[in-house]
Order: C-alpha cells, then sequence, then structure tokens
C-alpha cells in the first residue's frame, strides 16, 4: 500500500500558491517558490522553485546544514531562542549546541482549518529569517 502522507519538516517556507503533491516529503529548512509544482521529495534547507519544481540551490554548506539538523533548534523554547544572535548562524548554532537539552520546550500544535498551526511559528520565522544564505 503507498504511504500518501505529506511531511512538511520545520523551518519550511511554503511560497504563494505552490502546490505540494500527495506523499511528498518535503525536509526541514526547505523553501518552495511560489507556484511550484512539487512532485518529488525535497532535501533538507533546499530551495526549490518551477513547474515541475527542480533544486535551485542549498541554503547552506553541506556541513552546516547537518549542525543545524542536530541542533533541533525548532524544539528550544523562545525565551531562549530570543536570546540568540541570529545575524551570525554559525555562533548561533555553536551556541545551541553548547546548550544541549537543558532549553528544550513542548509546544503544542493543533489542526485548524486544514493547517497545521502553532503559536510560535511566526515568531519564530521573524527571528530566524537571517538564515537565508544569500551566496
Amino acid at each position: 500500500m503507498l504511504d500518501n502522507t505529506t511531511v512538511i519538516g520545520n523551518d519550511c517556507w511554503i511560497g504563494r500558491d505552490a502546490v505540494i503533491m500527495s506523499g511528498v516529503k518535503i525536509g526541514n529548512g526547505a523553501i518552495v517558490g511560489a507556484r511550484a509544482l512539487v512532485t518529488s521529495d525535497i532535501p533538507p534547507y533546499a530551495i526549490y522553485a518551477g513547474i515541475p519544481a527542480k533544486l535551485i540551490k542549498y541554503r547552506f554548506p553541506a556541513e552546516f546544514i547537518t549542525r543545524l539538523i542536530k541542533s533541533n533548534w525548532w524544539d528550544i523554547s523562545i525565551a531562549y531562542l530570543d536570546k540568540l544572535k541570529v545575524d551570525k548562524p554559525e555562533s548561533c548554532i555553536d551556541d545551541i549546541e553548547k546548550l544541549g537539552d537543558s532549553a528544550i520546550a513542548v509546544y503544542a500544535k493543533s489542526l485548524l482549518l486544514g493547517r497545521v498551526q502553532s503559536s510560535w511559528s511566526r515568531h519564530i520565522g521573524r527571528r530566524l529569517c537571517i538564515f537565508i544564505n544569500n551566496n
């Protein structure tokens, strides 16, 4: 039996009018361009756009992507995230790695009108937008 579950990871940005086909997995930190047609899985921290969506580039070098994924920064309490200097991603992840499990928070997600929403997602998005690498 086919698994038609569509999974969108943490820290993803989905552009307006993007279409994501059933069963597609979008990795943590991925960006999907506006009006893209996503027909296959997208790896973590990749930027995809077009019809069908294709890889444009990765947001960061492979080593840094590995560190971001291992950090699980999306599980850290907002109180701690507010103290981080997000304009320097490398030092920010250094601070998170030193922290370990001591700042992990649990946030409840609820299903509302077919969209998974959380009270902190907009808060985090504003503070961590610097994590897009313009190189």
